[in-house]
């Protein structure tokens, strides 16, 4: 049977700190994150509940269905790194096609 040291020990937890550094496991409330996230609250409750950012569920009797959230500090730090824009190609018009267009417009 392998003995177990203090140094042993110790060296586990400067890892399990070396893996946490930079993932805060601390949790903030919606308004809170709104205000980190310069968001609306129903914007971020939309996203919440799409699941574009996570939280965890929590029972509230203020709260208007009863049930609010809470956000960890590495979710929102995570939601601020991706983008969150679909980006489509846009057609431009070029000025014959405005030209033709606001002719057939105007002859109606």
């Amino acid at each position: 049977m392998k003995q177990i040291t203090n140094e042993m020990i110790w060296q586990k937890l400067l890892n399990i700190e070396k893996m946490l550094r930079g993932k805060s496991v601390e949790e903030i409330s919606v308004n809170r994150a709104c205000k980190l996230l310069h968001m609306g609250y129903e914007t971020l409750i939309e996203k919440i509940t799409s699941g574009k950012i996570k939280a965890r569920p929590v029972s509230s009797k203020k709260a208007k269905n009863g049930i609010t959230y809470k956000l960890k500090i590495s979710e929102i730090e995570s939601y601020q790194e991706k983008p969150d824009i679909d980006l489509k190609p846009v057609k431009f018009e070029t000025p014959e096609e405005i030209i033709n267009n606001f002719h057939k417009n105007s002859t109606k």
